[in-house]
């Protein structure tokens, strides 16, 4: 919804929903560190796939650190599966051999993930699959 301003045109800042009811419009997501490319899957597969929060935890971690990262994928990891082929509501994870390096989630048969250096973006299969070994997992709940 977007709300005229005082000149008349629209503010699209407090623009928050696409035209579809009930779904988030995820084009102003906006990274931060705090806000990461797994904060950005987590909210996408809670608010547009019910899987729980309390199933998929924000893990607190500086994308940096890739260690922490990859730890605390083994962890969630047991709530998913891995799939062959990506489908709507999986997790799309980049690794440089058995290190997790970056997740992203299918909607509309796209890779949507968010970077530091390109904020949001939405990618075919094959120009994500390009940038690592790319494994998908979707959720078992």
């Amino acid at each position: 919804m977007s709300w005229p301003t005082p000149n008349g045109q629209k503010d699209v800042t407090t623009l928050s929903f696409s035209p579809v009811p009930n779904m988030f419009d995820w084009r102003f997501w906006q990274y931060r560190d705090d806000n990461n490319c797994w904060d950005f899957v987590r909210e996408v597969l809670h608010k547009e796939f019910n899987v729980p929060a309390e199933f998929i935890p924000k893990f607190g971690i500086c994308p940096d650190d890739k260690a922490a990262m990859t730890r605390e994928f083994r962890n969630v990891k047991k709530r998913f599966h891995r799939i062959t082929a990506p489908k709507d509501g999986a997790v799309a994870c980049h690794f440089s051999d058995e290190v997790l390096i970056h997740v992203g989630i299918v909607r509309n048969q796209k890779v949507w993930h968010a970077s530091r250096s390109r904020g949001l973006s939405v990618d075919p299969f094959n120009v994500f699959e390009k940038f690592a070994i790319t494994r998908y997992y979707q959720w078992q709940g």
